[in-house]
């Protein structure tokens, strides 16, 4: 089985068990996922920190058979411009196969945290824009952020 494109979101409070795991199954290749922030688009002011993480690439054939996916198809009618997006293939994954994995590697994640990061976890076969798009997420920009000047005594 040949390598495949994901492309995987967590949100900022599961960043570093996300970030842990993959190392640990993968000491090399894990390093630097999802150091690359997101947020939502319509907030204003821009928030201070990043509310999500996205990383995307190719994952190794044992990757493919224990994450949870989706693939995703873009509908817009055409007299409203309205968009929908309607879910054309998915798995499951396999949270078991992934948590003995890393009980062998001598990982301190449980099952069931590995069942939560699956639950509020994005991933798909989309590109990272396309993905964004239907979250309704963009790259987050520290620079964007102006905090509320304060009043004075």
């Amino acid at each position: 089985m040949a390598d495949i494109f994901r492309t995987l979101i967590v949100p900022a409070s599961h960043q570093t068990m996300a970030q842990d795991l993959a190392v640990t199954v993968k000491p090399v290749a894990g390093q630097g996922m999802w150091t690359t922030g997101l947020r939502a688009v319509d907030l204003d002011p821009a928030p201070s920190a990043a509310s999500h993480f996205i990383s995307t690439g190719y994952i190794s054939p044992e990757w493919q058979v224990m994450l949870p996916w989706k693939s995703w198809e873009k509908i817009v009618d055409p007299d409203t411009g309205a968009v929908t997006w309607n879910v054309t293939a998915s798995a499951a994954g396999d949270s078991a196969t992934l948590h003995a994995a890393l009980q062998e590697l001598g990982s301190p994640i449980t099952l069931a945290e590995i069942e939560e990061l699956y639950a509020v976890s994005d991933v798909t076969d989309q590109p990272p824009f396309e993905a964004m798009e239907r979250l309704g997420l963009k790259l987050f920009d520290p620079e964007e952020f102006v905090p509320e000047e304060e009043e004075p005594i």
